[in-house]
């Protein structure tokens, strides 16, 4: 029987017991946990984090330090590993470092070994557990530990600088040969060929983006020298994609005018002659950079122009002039049409065994407008199939994938699929927050900010809209920065907090009627955001009257665009509202026709959240009905049926905000009052007006809080001192 490196690495359990027994230093386990995952569960790295232990006690900054230069490290692994080891595979070790995967081929190039020694060096290595490991069941590729990769890299750093370029250009022209494009570009630049790095950077672009891999090729182009970039029209198109996909949305438009301007210039040069079809390209992607920006009008126009333009374009264009289109027409109220476009491509999306970015997107698209239209199981379906596709073709980890459970996570929510819902925004809220488009990142901050309040957390749910709401301001999403200021001020006022609730729609009446009120396109969704946070300020306030007077102009809109999700919230508040009036009969009446159209689609929590009055007027509703039964009133009762078990499950009363007192050996008094202010859910503009403090000193210790903390949001920074979010059987946000 064999024994293979993964029967020799240590589980976590076998951490905490080698760490128990060498008793350098008492650690938690989730500083075991860090360590062997820094390690890999090798011992030789255990035993070499338990003797730096002794002198460094912060674990976090062990870790980096062993994935980090060291020369401690270097000689640790040179006096128990590379000391002992035959000098042919020393050298093996040494030239073979600069890869990230290794095959006997690559190596023999490498090499420069023509009698293909190398896979036997390979198996050797294994064998004798020299802190390597295979990639995949067949072992056809391996990797060496990343603690011994850098080690191996500086020491062959120090002792043969001149030959490093020349094992780059070996490697690069072998994966080359392969057509393995990213390797080949990033070995070329390594090697300092940058012509190479060019060809091939162009080669592999459109491969790069159908992989969901925008950031990579950005990364080379940025490495290459401007004057090799500029005169090669498709790999600055490419950038164009990648800068758009990347959220980057300013310098793709930017990118988009100096190509046009090339295209205008060479189409004067040459008399007439111009690229139709990169043209066309340059159409839609200018549609995507219109669309990410959420200007839904300019991206439907410049969508159908392609259509209109009668040219042949890859498949991958036309995917994603599809997908933009589908984006306008779900601000134009036109389901029908974005039906007409989905039974062209449903089968082939169906039949597609590896889809790519494109694919995904598209069908993602798809999803929404299912979902704005109220179509909630065929939204879910759609999510679902495509949630699966992305994990096969992106892996489980992508950031495409994040985007997709969050919108899944959403609809489980609205269906009373609690588990589910959590399963699907557990750990993923960051990676939405960095890189997801609007409409994903308005689903999931909804998810995210809602399960933590039904779980009592209200102040880390108002941090999720918080962080949510920054990156709004920052890429100027208006719509987002409308969504998250209208549910924070639905769980303020339930909070009993009107006073901030009503600065928030005091500065937004200021700005948002000019920006919104009467416009097209994706303007309406902000403009019905802002009338359903203002009704739900003035409700509060006893104001219902002006409450009835906004909502029912709300309800004409949504109504017309074909919106019932919004149409039957929008019709719920308007039954509250004319209930506080006094006017019962016309509350009944509208209440009747919130659930139509709530029955039909299959929410739950959008009913069920609007708390107490709503349940009253549904038992007032079910007794108006006497015995008749009506799909009506077998949904009230299945509405009332939800309160009942919300209600059972609630036996543990919210938490309430606790002042923080624990991590004050890493943050300052001062970082503390501002975590606190963050717990309870207030902006940075709440936190200076409370303490005294300038919004932008507000975000200086923002920014040194969450490199202090190791986070990159407000809830993880919150959760991570208070532990909210984070309860039994729940994973973080």
């Amino acid at each position: 029987m064999r024994i293979g490196a993964e029967d020799l690495r240590f589980s976590i359990d076998d951490a905490q017991s080698f760490f128990d027994r060498t008793g350098t230093v008492r650690l938690e386990r989730s500083h075991i946990e860090l360590l062997n995952e820094t390690t890999e569960g090798w011992v030789a790295g255990l035993q070499l984090a338990s003797l730096a232990l002794g002198q460094m006690r912060d674990t976090s900054r062990l870790a980096d330090n062993l994935a980090g230069p060291g020369s401690g490290i270097d000689r640790y692994l040179n006096d128990t590993v590379l000391a002992h080891l035959p000098p042919p595979i020393l050298t093996f070790l040494l030239h073979t470092s600069i890869l990230e995967r290794l095959s006997p081929g690559v190596c023999d190039a490498i090499m420069g070994d023509e009698d293909g020694e190398s896979g036997e060096k390979l198996d050797w290595l294994e064998r004798h557990n020299v802190f390597i490991r295979p990639l995949d069941e067949r072992q056809d590729w391996f990797r060496y530990h990343a603690v011994l990769s850098d080690a191996l890299r500086r020491r062959l750093m120090r002792q043969m600088p001149q030959q490093i370029p020349v094992l780059h250009r070996r490697a690069c022209q072998w994966f080359a040969a392969q057509r393995l494009w990213p390797e080949a570009v990033r070995h070329a630049l390594a090697a300092g060929d940058f012509e190479l790095a060019t060809q091939w950077a162009e080669n592999c672009a459109i491969d790069m983006l159908e992989r969901g891999d925008p950031y990579a090729l950005l990364g080379w182009i940025n490495k290459l020298p401007p004057d090799a970039v500029r005169g090669r029209l498709r790999l600055r198109l490419a950038k164009a994609w990648a800068l758009a996909f990347s959220l980057q949305i300013t310098r793709a438009s930017k990118e988009i005018g100096t190509i046009v301007d090339e295209f205008n210039r060479k189409h004067h040069a040459d008399g007439g002659v111009i690229d139709e079809a990169m043209l066309a390209e340059v159409n839609v992607v200018a549609a995507l950079v219109a669309g990410i920006g959420d200007d839904s009008e300019r991206a439907l126009e410049l969508g159908c122009a392609v259509d209109a333009c009668g040219v042949a374009v890859a498949p991958w264009v036309k995917h994603y002039s599809q997908t933009v289109q589908s984006f306008g027409l779900i601000y134009r109220g036109r389901f029908d049409q974005i039906l007409r476009i989905w039974d062209l491509v449903k089968n082939r999306t169906e039949a597609n065994p590896e889809p790519h970015h494109s694919d995904l997107l598209r069908d993602s698209m798809y999803g929404f407008a299912a979902l704005m239209h109220g179509e909630l199981a065929e939204a879910r379906r759609t999510f679902e199939a495509t949630l699966r596709r992305a994990e096969r073709a992106l892996g489980a980890s992508a950031a495409g994938v994040a985007s997709i459970a969050g919108c899944v996570a959403y609809i489980c929510y609205e269906c009373n699929e609690l588990p589910k819902a959590r399963e699907m925004v557990a750990g993923r809220t960051n990676i939405v927050l960095e890189s997801a488009p609007m409409g994903a990142l308005v689903r999931h901050i909804l998810a995210a900010a809602r399960l933590l309040w039904r779980d009592g957390e209200t102040g880390s749910a108002l941090a999720v809209l918080e962080d949510g709401r920054q990156v709004a301001l920052t890429r100027q999403w208006l719509r987002l920065k409308l969504t998250c200021d209208a549910e924070a001020v639905r769980l303020l006022i339930e909070a009993g907090n009107l006073a901030q609730a009503k600065r928030i729609a005091d500065e937004l009446s200021g700005s948002v009627p000019a920006l919104c009120e009467g416009r097209n396109g994706s303007a309406i969704e902000s403009w019905t955001y802002y009338c359903i946070l203002q009704a739900r300020v003035q409700m509060a306030e006893g104001l219902a009257a002006k409450a009835v007077v906004l909502l029912e102009r709300s309800l004409d809109t949504v109504a017309a665009m074909g919106w019932r999700g919004s149409e039957a919230l929008v019709s719920l508040l308007l039954a509250r509202a004319l209930e506080q009036c006094g006017e019962t009969d016309r509350a009944l009446a509208i209440l009747g026709r919130a659930l139509s159209i709530g029955g039909a689609i299959g929410i739950v929590n959008s009913f069920v959240d609007e708390g107490q009055p709503v349940r009253a007027l549904l038992q007032r509703f079910r007794r108006g009905s006497g015995s008749m039964v009506t799909a009506e009133m077998a949904y009230a009762d299945r509405l009332l049926a939800a309160f009942d078990a919300r209600d059972g499950s609630q036996s543990v009363p919210p938490r309430s905000v606790r002042v923080m007192t624990t991590s004050s050996d890493i943050l300052s008094v001062r970082e503390l009052e501002i975590l606190n202010c963050v717990a309870l859910g207030l902006s940075n503009k709440e936190i200076g007006r409370s303490l005294k403090l300038a919004p932008e000193t507000v975000k200086w210790h923002l920014k040194n809080i969450f490199e202090k903390l190791n986070v990159s949001s407000r809830i993880e920074a919150v959760q991570s001192v208070l532990g909210f979010g984070v309860g039994e059987g729940r994973a973080a946000m």
